[in-house]
């Protein structure tokens, strides 16, 4: 196997080897994880903004997404239960 190390590198641990190298790409990934939620909850309010309905509560569509999350799905499966992709 050929060896790609830059010289005077021989031996040395890449900083994706490393432990705190590994840390930052976890710390990272949970960031990426709390961003997406997020968004799945800033897209859930603005739903709830945009509702044609005088009182929320009245909406189906806000009565089966809060159905939803209380059976256990996420933000995000509850959207797409209620607001299901349109297929062409």
């Amino acid at each position: 196997m050929v060896s790609r190390e830059a010289p005077g590198q021989r031996g040395r641990l890449t900083s994706a080897m490393r432990p705190e190298g590994r840390s930052r790409r976890r710390k990272l990934a949970e960031l990426d994880q709390r961003i997406a939620q997020a968004q799945v909850a800033r897209t859930a309010i603005a739903h709830g903004l945009a509702c044609p309905h005088e009182d929320i509560f009245a909406c189906a569509n806000f009565a089966g997404g809060v159905a939803a999350v209380l059976a256990g799905c996420s933000l995000e499966e509850a959207h797409a239960r209620v607001h299901p992709r349109q297929t062409t």
